[in-house]
């Protein structure tokens, strides 16, 4: 009996110190840090970073923020009066992904703006891959609006080719000078002649006319100057060695005789001069900018200029022995007269035509390479001036003039014009180097080719009728029959280098 009161004593104060423990309140911490759950209470959370505030996204206008407080949308709502001790706590996963904390102040747009981003337009650039300037330079100074070049040109011509001018032979054949004859010697012509080499300038100006430097209007052109060559053969006062002409006379090779031994003494001169230039203007617009290389297309006009002329002059003293062998207008003239026959050939070809073609670059460091082909499509004019003259100086000094002279008759004289369709294609090679951001300097090498043209020396005919040679003891007015005008055409080609500087401004 004793026994069980004692054992229902200490279970009464068990379970009275049980329910003091619960007033009181368990102290253990909470490792998890989260408000007390199913009776029991937990600590206070430790003081979280604030979070920095995220800037709104660029595509927002600036009216997207309103100068208001920021609201959270929370997932769930927070409590209405959290107690002091135990703050409520808003998860991380809670917060919008780019508010700001919960604490801080209303963000102002005036004091505190955001930066507006813009995508980038396609309209400034169409059809075009770009990745950087053109040249090095241009990383440097990429605000030059014009450029010029200006290169001085060393070129070869394609030289004009004539038929046989001068002949030397025997001098007791009768026909000397003739070709077919074995002891005929060639002097002048049967192939090319006049100037071969030509020096020049060549100069472009540019612009570009948007601020991405795709389009660009271009002026240029070149001027080779005018080069001449000239030829001299004489004889000595007794007309040795012959010299003559070798003309065809009714199918056969024959001699206009204008120094032979004994009879007359003469010199011959041929002088030949040729003028080419040229004027452009192109719309450059550029497709490709990329990893160093640059290509553009060129549309435009262009111009070309080509004079080509040869003149023939040869003199005549009559010497005692050749009375009667030399006349004048069809008259037996004295010993002691002397004759001057001119004849000339001036061929003028202008061209006016459209232009397509392709510009590329590749560019190292300050080095760069580059390539032009363009192709020029039009129409070729040609004039053809042909003159010819025989001047008698009669012994006692008056001068007697006659239309005609060797190779330029009445049948061929005059001035004659015609028009064709040329192509004129055109490759330039450059290598430049970029001194300064503002000087470039270059090499580079051009070929030209102009088909079509009329020559001086192809305009020649042989073929002649001495009834028509004023000089000729068979010589009648008003005689008709060869020569006539060839109207030949044929190609021109221009080469050689080129040496400049390209300046920026």
């Amino acid at each position: 009996m004793k026994r069980n009161s004692v054992w229902m004593a200490m279970c009464v104060a068990m379970l009275g110190g049980a329910e003091v423990l619960a007033q009181q309140g368990m102290q253990t911490p909470n490792t998890f840090a989260n408000p007390g759950m199913y009776g029991y209470p937990g600590l206070p959370q430790l003081p979280r970073p604030p979070v920095p505030p995220t800037p709104p996204y660029a595509p927002f206008p600036p009216t997207y923020l309103p100068n208001l407080p920021y609201t959270a949308p929370f997932s769930s709502p927070a409590p209405a009066e959290p107690r002091a001790a135990e703050p409520y706590l808003v998860l991380p996963e809670s917060l919008p992904p780019s508010g700001p904390p919960l604490d801080s102040k209303p963000l102002n747009i005036v004091t505190e703006p955001f930066v507006q981003f813009s995508a980038p337009s396609s309209e400034s650039e169409p059809y075009t891959i770009y990745e950087g300037q053109r040249y090095l330079a241009e990383m440097k100074e990429d605000n030059r609006q014009v450029w010029a070049q200006a290169n001085f040109i060393h070129w070869w011509v394609r030289r004009d080719s004539t038929p046989a001018l001068v002949t030397t032979g025997n001098s007791a054949n009768p026909t000397a000078g003739s070709l077919g004859n074995p002891d005929t010697i060639i002097l002048l012509g049967n192939g090319t002649i006049g100037p071969t080499e030509f020096s020049g300038i060549q100069s472009t100006i540019g612009i570009w006319v948007d601020p991405e430097r795709l389009v660009s209007l271009e002026v240029g052109g070149f001027w080779l100057g005018k080069n001449s060559r000239q030829y001299h053969f004489t004889s000595d006062a007794n007309g040795s060695p012959p010299l003559g002409q070798p003309v065809i006379n009714g199918g056969t090779e024959r001699s206009l005789l204008f120094a032979q031994p004994g009879n007359f003494s003469g010199n011959f001169a041929a002088d030949t001069h040729m003028d080419f230039h040229s004027l452009e203007l192109n719309k450059a617009r550029n497709i490709l900018r990329v990893c160093g290389w640059t290509l553009d297309t060129l549309v435009g006009f262009r111009y070309f200029y080509l004079n080509d002329f040869l003149g023939l002059n040869h003199n005549t003293a009559l010497l005692p022995g050749g009375v009667g062998l030399i006349k004048f207008g069809g008259t037996a003239v004295p010993a002691g007269s002397k004759f001057h026959v001119s004849d000339s050939f001036d061929m003028t070809n202008r061209f006016y035509g459209g232009t397509i073609g392709a510009r590329a670059n590749w560019t190292w460091c300050k080095f760069d390479l580059g390539a032009v082909m363009k192709v020029s499509m039009g129409a070729t004019t040609h004039v053809a001036a042909i003159d010819g003259s025989t001047t008698l100086t009669a012994t006692d000094g008056t001068r007697t003039t006659i239309t005609g002279g060797s190779l330029a008759q009445a049948s061929n004289i005059g001035r004659i014009t015609s028009t064709d369709f040329s192509v004129v294609p055109e490759v330039t090679l450059t290598a430049g180097y970029q001194v300064t951001p503002h000087l470039r300097i270059l090499v580079g090498y051009t070929f030209i080719d102009w088909n079509r043209v009329q020559r001086a020396g192809n305009q020649i005919d042989r073929q002649v009728n001495f009834a028509q040679v004023p000089t000729s003891p068979q010589f009648a007015p008003g005689a008709g029959g060869p020569p006539i005008f060839p109207a030949a055409r044929t190609d021109f080609w221009a080469q050689g280098i080129n040496v400049g500087l390209e300046l920026k401004f």
